[in-house]
């Protein structure tokens, strides 16, 4: 959806990329003030690879949004629309798939 929403001018990946770090942030806080700063080692296998594909597809996004700006519109649209594809099925999705397999695991290692 991050790529998606970059269609409007990135602005909204912008807004998805705060709303995130808020969140995250807050976890964190809740976490480290109920449980101690060892439970942060439960957040470490969804921040390792998740996170990171996060911000790859917000970016994409934001670069998406960017063929506005250019000349040939309808160009640089369908350019950065197959390479923000491409960076997706090539790099954001594997991510998410390690990141759901580790994920996977050690909740259930855990229990």
């Amino acid at each position: 959806m991050g790529i998606l929403y970059g269609f409007a001018l990135g602005i909204f990946p912008v807004l998805s990329i705060f709303a995130n770090g808020y969140v995250v942030g807050y976890v964190v806080s809740s976490s480290v003030s109920s449980s101690g700063v060892l439970s942060l080692l439960d957040l470490l296998p969804h921040g390792i690879f998740e996170l990171p594909a996060i911000f790859i597809s917000f970016g994409m996004g934001i670069k998406f949004g960017s063929f506005l700006f250019y000349k040939e519109k309808a160009k640089k649209f369908v350019e950065f629309f197959v390479n923000s594809i491409r960076v997706f099925i090539f790099v954001v999705l594997p991510l998410l798939i390690i990141a759901a397999i580790i994920e996977g695991s050690f909740i259930s290692f855990l229990k």
